[in-house]
């Protein structure tokens, strides 16, 4: 085995487990030899590049895992930082300072020229990831370890949040029970036999203007998607209580349980994918190629690491192109296959996380 990983595990487990499953999996081939250790947040470990400078900012949360990479034949060791925020200009401190090079997750081409230009050959596109469950027992003891030395910290930097996240753990009962309320709200229970189209979204209640934009931009889609396809439409909007009144038209009619949600896609003719936070490229549209589905997506300016050639994804800059590319593609059904197929095929080929990490070790 030529390479040695020792890999840090930050107290985030929404987009770290993506790589550390890559690493895994490598390990199993005989690839690495794989440790870990813990990495806890900073008081203010969050930077935001603005005007070609890096401003520090008061924020307790990594989004950044890390590893040391020692190639045993060239006898040389680098420090690698995979940055998994959603938004182009917000960096990890830690990793800008103690890496030799940054893989960023979401990243447009004018930012990657403004970043190269800063620091030339520093920053490499990383691209999208999708949500993945470990159950690893080095990799959840090190990640408890790193929440808990990050405890005071994230107090330090943030008493409001870190209340309300306790809070919302004391309230948890209360929760469900407005779930198990609203389980009468949705028709459908099978995907039907004949060509539909789907897209399903959470509503975000977060209170702020990045929430709103998202929710905003999905209820265009989800009301432009019913209006014009009328049944041939299945899927809405979701949420763990009731919608607010200016989204209940968009309320889908698929109960969102993971599984359900999962058997929709896959029998969908057609599945619509829309840009997520911070305009980045959303698990979701990377989970329907893992699957593969028949992809109409919102054009995205942020970067694949591999670009997708023609006939895996369709692009659409606005509804009307949205409505012209589903009608052409309902209206062929060998279009539609070859779409399934060629979606699949890029995700074994570019997108799953054992091949993104073995181009990264073997390309750092």
């Amino acid at each position: 085995m030529r390479y040695k990983i020792t890999v840090y595990i930050p107290d985030e487990k929404r987009h770290s487990p993506y790589v550390i499953k890559g690493l895994i999996e490598l390990e199993k081939t005989g690839f690495i030899s794989l440790s870990f250790k813990s990495i806890s947040s900073s008081v203010c470990n969050r930077v935001i590049f603005e005007e070609g400078k890096f401003l520090e900012q008061k924020k307790a949360y990594p989004w950044c895992i890390e590893f040391d990479l020692y190639d045993k034949k060239l006898k040389k060791k680098n420090r690698i930082g995979i940055d998994l925020q959603d938004w182009d200009n917000l960096f990890s401190k830690h990793s800008i300072y103690n890496c030799d090079v940054v893989y960023k997750r979401a990243i447009s081409e004018k930012s990657f020229k403004k970043l190269n230009d800063l620091k030339p050959g520093f920053f490499k596109e990383f691209g999208p990831n999708y949500n993945v469950h470990l159950k690893d027992s080095r990799y959840l003891f090190f990640y408890k370890l790193s929440s808990l030395k990050s405890i005071f910290r994230k107090f330090y930097a943030n008493p409001k949040k870190l209340f309300f996240k306790m809070t919302s753990i004391v309230n948890l009962k209360n929760i469900t029970k407005v779930n198990n309320n609203t389980k009468n709200i949705y028709d459908l229970h099978w995907p039907p036999k004949y060509n539909y189209i789907f897209f399903q979204v959470k509503y975000y209640d977060w209170g702020n203007k990045f929430s709103k934009s998202v929710n905003d931009s999905r209820k265009k889609i989800i009301l432009c998607l019913k209006n014009n396809f009328g049944n041939r439409f299945i899927g809405g909007m979701y949420y763990e209580k009731t919608l607010p009144v200016e989204f209940q038209e968009c309320q889908t009619n698929v109960h969102p349980n993971f599984n359900n949600y999962k058997n929709f896609v896959k029998k969908a003719s057609i599945v619509i994918s829309s840009n997520g936070f911070g305009n980045s490229i959303p698990w979701k549209l990377i989970e329907y190629m893992k699957w593969g589905c028949c992809i109409v997506s919102e054009k995205n300016q942020h970067s694949f690491r591999v670009q997708p050639k023609n006939g895996v994804i369709e692009f659409f800059k606005n509804n009307d192109e949205l409505i012209e590319k589903c009608e052409i593609l309902l209206a062929n059904e060998n279009k539609i296959v070859n779409f399934k197929n060629k979606s699949k095929e890029y995700f074994d080929n570019s997108l799953d996380p054992k091949t993104v990490m073995k181009a990264i070790i073997e390309n750092s």
